[in-house]
């Protein structure tokens, strides 16, 4: 079976992950030696697809470039009484204004000990290539588990009438990505990847704009490492050639609302009409169409809504008694309907709110997204690469990735694959929720609470985040349109980042002024 290979094979390559220089093309031959099937879309792959008939051709040594946790430095400065009180951010700007009753105030904190960081020229060279190159890995893994549906969708734990609609959408869509964010380790020997958040992540707003802002506000010198994901958003929307308008879909929460009239901003400088639609309250479904409270029809779609708020009402609909494979949900009845014989049990979003799997509301989010004329950003097979289960496919796929962590659902293999530590996480789990950590004795040194505790459990090699005076430090990078697009810092006193995780400034500067201040502007 090939649950059994996967494990079994994880297991043999884990002992092999020191070799840092060892990688694979994006494009990878298939591990069982077949020639190699590139992803749907050559833009989605660069240019990298390899003609390969056998493994053995097609790896090869090579350096990579890469960042340490010595690259990274934590500095902090007296705040100038010019500045002190200052409004660092514009507030006729839409999206500031929101971010700005979120946080209560954007000015500029009096005080001596204010932190920032700063990266070396080559560790910021490192983690653009390290973007790069992962999202075309995660992409090719997302094609490996399509290709092997029927071995691997029980990893996913997705209704199995959705897999139709998945493939579908990458079929159709794949080139429909605008951004996406990695959440990075910096460790001792280099980058060690966690995740892939492709779907809903957040903190766009603050690595595009606030950081930079500040940092000139302050008079941080150095150079920016995301000046450029603005244009770069805007150029992504421009490629995607949107017909008609787009309307950006969030729930009533500050935090999805600046981020989303940021995109807004995008893609309204890309030449899209744009509609920000907050909850879903005002919605109408005519027989044919969704609209807007103008009467506009909806036919694009972005969204702060993750796929699981979506998969969650879809399991709750019980679908696989009911639509057809690959058919909208909306073949049930829209007008609110329960089972008189039994009282509905509630479901629980991630969003916070209960729903009964027994009633429906008029629309519902998934009849939104699930609907066959909707074109969604990030489209549904986004899933994919979102969920954690895909990691133990990126670790039989590419072996010894020097970026990679070895991940595996088999809890047998702990012992042995994971000598040093591990960590425990669901597949489904969101801002660092019910997450634990164990030592190199597997003995458990963190853990968070969170509504994922009856989840499908993930372990990971262990890549403990470094410390800087007290602080761990995540890195986030941004992929645009599947390129590097900029980085923002999370930290936090505790080693696991969750929601809740402070947001710092960071710059780039030359090699051989890391351990300095950047030159005041």
């Amino acid at each position: 079976m090939m649950l059994a290979t996967l494990s079994s094979s994880i297991r043999k390559q884990a002992t092999s992950s020191s070799a840092a220089a060892l990688t694979t093309c994006p494009c990878s031959p298939a591990v069982d030696g077949t020639a190699a099937a590139c992803c749907p879309s050559p833009t989605s792959i660069d240019s990298v697809c390899c003609a390969l008939t056998s493994s053995s051709e097609f790896t090869k040594t090579r350096a990579l470039p890469n960042a340490t946790s010595s690259d990274l430095r934590m500095h902090s400065i007296a705040i100038p009484p010019s500045v002190a009180n200052v409004d660092y951010l514009d507030a006729s700007l839409p999206y500031v204004a929101v971010f700005q009753e979120q946080m209560g105030t954007t000015k500029v904190a009096r005080g001596p000990n204010s932190a920032y960081y700063t990266l070396t020229e080559s560790g910021q060279a490192g983690l653009e290539h390290a973007t790069n190159e992962l999202h075309q890995m995660f992409m090719h893994a997302a094609q490996y588990v399509l290709d092997h549906e029927a071995d691997l969708a029980p990893l996913f734990h997705f209704p199995a009438s959705l897999w139709p609609k998945i493939r579908q959408s990458w079929a159709t869509r794949a080139d429909d990505v605008v951004s996406a964010r990695f959440d990075f380790a910096l460790t001792p020997t280099g980058i060690k990847t966690y995740e892939y958040n492709a779907d809903s992540a957040s903190c766009l707003f603050e690595c595009g704009h606030s950081q930079d802002k500040w940092a000139a506000t302050v008079g941080l010198g150095g150079r920016s490492n995301s000046d450029t994901l603005f244009t770069q958003l805007v150029a992504a929307w421009t490629s995607k050639k949107v017909v008609g308008d787009l309307h950006l879909l969030c729930d009533d929460d500050l935090e999805e609302r600046y981020h989303s009239l940021y995109m807004q901003a995008a893609a309204e400088a890309a030449g899209i009409t744009c509609h920000l639609i907050v909850g879903i309250d005002s919605i109408t479904f005519d027989g044919q169409d969704f609209r807007d409270a103008n009467g506009t029809a909806i036919r694009n779609v972005w969204k702060t809504w993750s796929w699981e708020t979506v998969l969650k009402q879809y399991k709750a609909a019980a679908p696989d008694a009911g639509p057809t494979p690959g058919t909208l949900s909306l073949k049930r009845p829209l007008s609110p309907t329960a089972d008189a014989t039994s009282a509905p049990s509630k479901v629980k979003l991630d969003d916070g709110r209960a729903v009964s799997s027994g009633s429906h509301p008029r629309v519902q989010v998934m009849d939104i997204l699930l609907n066959d004329s909707m074109r969604v950003f990030e489209p549904l097979w986004t899933l994919l690469p979102s969920s954690k289960a895909i990691l133990p496919v990126l670790t039989k796929l590419y072996p010894a990735h020097p970026y990679l962590l070895a991940s595996t659902f088999d809890e047998v293999d702990v012992s042995t694959l994971f000598p040093n530590g591990y960590c425990a996480k669901p597949v489904m789990g969101r801002t660092g929720a019910n997450v634990s950590i164990y030592n190199d004795r597997h003995e458990l040194i963190s853990a968070t609470g969170g509504a994922w505790d009856k989840d499908n459990i993930l372990f990971q090699e262990l890549a403990l985040l470094p410390k800087y005076e007290e602080k761990y430090v995540q890195v986030n990078c941004w992929a645009i349109d599947g390129r590097y697009g900029g980085t923002i810092l999370r930290v936090d006193e505790s080693n696991i980042i969750g929601g809740s995780s402070g947001m710092y400034a960071m710059r780039v500067v030359p090699d051989d002024a890391a351990n300095a201040k950047p030159i005041a502007m």
